[in-house]
């Protein structure tokens, strides 16, 4: 979960307003949490065009009482608002 919401810099995206390539950085987070969040494991990597399976032990909560936080780590903090110090993606006027 950590590995997919880090920041992920995205290098030579095309600016729609400046038409040249930029740099930004990505970022995932939840505005809502579904009823049901299904996670899918990759645990299969490629070694010189060899599939070799990882093994990774998954640790989840599994004492009674405990729980698996993700709120406080991967929740918009800021709800569809840009965060302090971040800018948007520019947007074309021209373009609906």
């Amino acid at each position: 979960m950590d590995k997919f919401f880090a920041d992920h810099a995205l290098e030579g995206v095309n600016c729609p307003v400046c038409n040249k390539a930029c740099d930004y950085t990505q970022r995932y987070r939840f505005l809502r949490y579904p009823k049901v969040l299904c996670v899918v494991l990759q645990r299969f990597v490629y070694d010189d065009w060899v599939p070799k399976k990882l093994e990774i032990e998954l640790q989840v909560p599994n004492k009674e009482g405990e729980v698996l936080d993700l709120e406080s780590r991967y929740t918009s903090k800021t709800r569809c608002e840009l965060a302090a110090g971040e800018e948007g993606f520019p947007v074309d006027a021209a373009v609906d």
